[in-house]
């Protein structure tokens, strides 16, 4: 079957900085041929799934016009993908008021050289409740494309929980593009952790269009031998009363590169709306690259907002601590890995995929 070719400029930050720094977008080179299987696990007591063929706009007008962070361009050359391919849209349907406290469960496991995508959409139902978790695993030494692009509309007074966790092998190219839009009430909690893949681009945007709707963000990520890391995550706020709070923590290693964007925008209007974000990394090499740039972009005055970075490297003061505490070199910098990985982990309400984390993360040390 003949591949899609995707050769664009993905991630990219909406307010331009200066270009000999080559943070302001990612290149993403990629062919994609078909449509991704997946075991769809917990579906039921108000939440419904189906495959659809005619696309999310055929299901709501809103649905088609909610952007991923990956970009327009994406976007539209992955509707065209789409069509052309007759990829499916998985759609799942929480009804109203339907409280789900076991997520529902999405897992790839991807064969070596295939090239293939899935598409997602989450229509949750006012004063509901969901989790939905997708996990993206492959066997050792395989290689290949792989991505998924997940859309949600959260109605008034909705709670969705999303997590992703990427788990492939170092030979594949990996993108996971995310949108919501939030309405009236409406918390959407996004929980991600990049751990596999040699070349790896995650686009996040949530829009707080509704009155006090509310974005959580956790992202953790562990950039190893030579991998590259694109990451970009944009909270929104246009309504009133918002408000938004994004953690990010992560570990770059041996000759990895990593950036990683995070934007709080306050477009004119969103009065009373407050936003935090902030990203602790850790770099374990001399010769890692790692780029980050939080940002508060601001159009309204009645707003607080708060952003940072925390870049190091292991102290001399911590190590001999725990040198002096029966620790080599090495298992300091594994119990330092560990302490940022599984502080996201503790965010995934699934113990059996917390297990794989643990023994996918114990592999690469």
């Amino acid at each position: 079957m003949a591949s899609t070719v995707f050769n664009l400029d993905v991630n990219n930050f909406p307010s331009l900085t200066w270009h000999h720094l080559h943070i302001n977008h990612g290149h993403m080179e990629a062919s994609l041929s078909s449509a991704a299987d997946a075991s769809v696990r917990g579906t039921g007591g108000g939440i419904a799934f189906a495959k659809v063929l005619e696309g999310a706009s055929s299901l709501n007008p809103k649905a088609s016009s909610i952007e991923t962070q990956m970009g327009k361009e994406f976007d539209k050359a992955f509707d065209s993908f789409a069509k052309e391919k007759n990829l499916p849209l998985n759609l799942f349907t929480v009804n109203a008021g339907s409280q789900n406290q076991s997520p529902v469960n999405v897992s790839f496991d991807i064969a070596d050289c295939s090239q293939t995508a899935a598409d997602f959409f989450i229509d949750a139902g006012e004063d509901s409740s969901s989790v939905f978790i997708f996990d993206f695993s492959s066997k050792k030494a395989s290689e290949g494309v792989f991505g998924t692009r997940i859309r949600v509309l959260a109605s008034s007074y909705a709670k969705v929980h999303i997590v992703t966790v990427n788990m492939l092998s170092s030979g594949f190219v990996n993108f996971t593009a995310l949108g919501t839009c939030n309405a009236d009430g409406a918390e959407v909690e996004v929980t991600q952790l990049e751990l596999g893949g040699g070349k790896v681009f995650s686009g996040s945007m949530q829009l707080l269009e509704g009155y006090q709707a509310k974005a959580f963000g956790q992202e953790g990520y562990f950039a190893k031998k030579s991998a590259e890391f694109d990451i970009n995550y944009i909270v929104r706020h246009t309504g009133r009363d918002t408000s938004s709070e994004v953690v990010a923590e992560g570990v770059v290693s041996d000759s990895a590169q990593k950036s990683w964007r995070g934007t709080i925008d306050f477009v004119n209007g969103c009065r009373g709306a407050k936003g935090n974000e902030s990203e602790a990394v850790l770099l374990l090499n001399e010769n890692v690259t790692n780029k980050s740039l939080p940002v508060i972009l601001c159009d309204e005055e009645d707003v607080e907002g708060q952003h940072g970075c925390s870049i190091g490297k292991l102290g001399k003061d911590v190590m001999f601590y725990l040198k002096n505490r029966g620790l080599d070199e090495k298992a300091v910098r594994n119990l330092m890995i560990r302490a940022k990985i599984f502080s996201v982990c503790r965010h995934i309400p699934d113990e059996e995929l917390n297990g794989r984390i643990k023994d996918f993360i114990e592999g690469d040390l």
